[in-house]
Formats: structure tokens, C-alpha cells, sequence
């Protein structure tokens, strides 16, 4: 049971604000929250609450990786008479693309998963130094991985992750879904 103080942080923006419990007792605290519809907020209990997200760790960004992407569909879903069909598309080709809107590629009225590919070359010193990647313009929300290491996931700007230790000298392969 939570019987610490309790924030509810807007991860937007970094803003805490502080809610009043509508009671405390040995069994944990009860508060009263307001939802939009489908909404969702994040509440934190603790005596020690961060007030703003951290910044990127400081150093060089990774080099400029606008170009040299695929996208492929992973599965689709289309609506039929009844229902939402779910379809496979283990036969799908990967196709060049701008890493954002998928339209121009998968088409308008494509509504499903994909994953944007990107191979790139790294010397040892741009392996080493390399603090962050910032994936520019993303739409909606991204997990990001690279050489099958698992950098996390994005709901909103910035598309900024943490890389340091994680680029190869050599052939790397990012991912992003």
C-alpha cells in the first residue's frame, strides 16, 4: 500500500503537481482522479520525486542518419464485414522511406505495424564518443532498437535515446517500430 506523498507528473511537459489524498489510512491512500475518455495520467508516490525528466546524456550525437531507410509492414489489420481481420505479412518487402509518415510508402489506407530499418557504418572514434541519437520527425510513438539492444520507447518529442556503449565499430543496424 502507498502511504508516501503522491504527484502526478504531466511526462509531456516535465510539470509536477501535487495531489491531495482524500484519505490515508495504515492500508495504503485513496485519491479522487478525472479521466478523459481513453486518458491516462502517471502517479507517483515517494519521499524523493523528480521534478523534470533528465536531459540526454551530454556528448556528440550519433551521425546524421536522415537517409538509408527501409520500412516493411509487419501486420496489417483490415476491416471486414464483421470484424478486424489481423494479417501476417511475412512476404512484404522492405522499401525505401523517410523515417515519419509511412503513407507515401505503405499507402493511405494502410493501418497496421511496421519497422523502419537503417544500416550504417561507424568508425571506433564515432562508436566510442557517441552519446545520444535523435531521430528528428517520428509520428505518434517509436521503440527503438539497436544492434538488437533495446534503447526504449517514445510516446512524444523529443525522439532523443541514450546510445553510449551501443554503436559498433563497423556495420550497426537501427531499428525502429
Amino acid at each position: 500500500p502507498e502511504t508516501e506523498p503522491c504527484v502526478q507528473l504531466d511526462l509531456e511537459t516535465g510539470d509536477v503537481y501535487r495531489l491531495n489524498p482524500i484519505e490515508r489510512t495504515s492500508s495504503g491512500t485513496r485519491l479522487q482522479l478525472s479521466l478523459q475518455p481513453s486518458g491516462s495520467l502517471t502517479v507517483l508516490f515517494g519521499k524523493r520525486i523528480p521534478v523534470r525528466m533528465a536531459e540526454p546524456v551530454p556528448g556528440p550525437e550519433l551521425k546524421d542518419l536522415r537517409a538509408g531507410w527501409t520500412i516493411r509492414p509487419t501486420r496489417s489489420f483490415v476491416l471486414t464485414d464483421k470484424d478486424i481481420e489481423v494479417r501476417g505479412c511475412a512476404d512484404a518487402k522492405p522499401q525505401e522511406a523517410r523515417l515519419g509518415d509511412w503513407r507515401p510508402v505503405l499507402g493511405e489506407s494502410f493501418s497496421g505495424d511496421a519497422v523502419y530499418e537503417c544500416h550504417f557504418r561507424s568508425s571506433s572514434e564515432e562508436a566510442r564518443k557517441a552519446a545520444w541519437l535523435d531521430l528528428g520527425q517520428v509520428l505518434y510513438a517509436s521503440r527503438v532498437e539497436l544492434n538488437g539492444r533495446d534503447l526504449g520507447v517514445r510516446l512524444w518529442e523529443p525522439w532523443r535515446y541514450a546510445v553510449r556503449g551501443k554503436v559498433k565499430d563497423g556495420e550497426n543496424v537501427l531499428r525502429v517500430t
